[in-house]
């Protein structure tokens, strides 16, 4: 998260503000939305090797917060993009969040999830994937 002075010039605040968004994962969506109904919108994140998440902002730490109870936590996957709409039309915000689909070579599922090794297996100074 980054502060703007107003005169261009950014301040790296995530520490101060928002300490679980810095080690969120590999962030691809994000969308602002009141997915809890207090008239204040949430941060929601979602991206790759990663559950979706949340943040609420509290008045009275001066952070964004990770909400402590949704139902996302164990729906990790390879999440590409997000959404937020009344789609069903009750009043409340719903989230829409693209996965990589079913024609994707890979397909894991919790049997048989997918791994990725990262190292300098050649040591050659970049880190190679595997």
């Amino acid at each position: 998260m980054y502060n703007n002075d107003g005169q261009g010039h950014f301040t790296d605040v995530t520490d101060k503000l928002s300490p679980g968004i810095k080690n969120a994962g590999m962030i691809t969506g994000a969308v602002w939305a009141d997915v809890n109904g207090d008239k204040q919108k949430e941060l929601v994140i979602t991206g790759e090797w990663m559950s979706t998440k949340i943040f609420s902002y509290s008045k009275s730490t001066n952070k964004f917060d990770a909400l402590k109870e949704t139902n996302l936590e164990d729906k990790e996957g390879w999440w590409q993009s997000i959404a937020a709409a009344d789609v069903n039309g009750d009043g409340k915000m719903d989230l829409i969040i693209g996965n990589i689909g079913e024609n994707f070579y890979l397909r894991p599922d919790k049997e048989h999830p997918a791994k990725l090794w990262l190292n300098d297996f050649d040591n050659n100074g970049t880190a190679e994937q595997f």
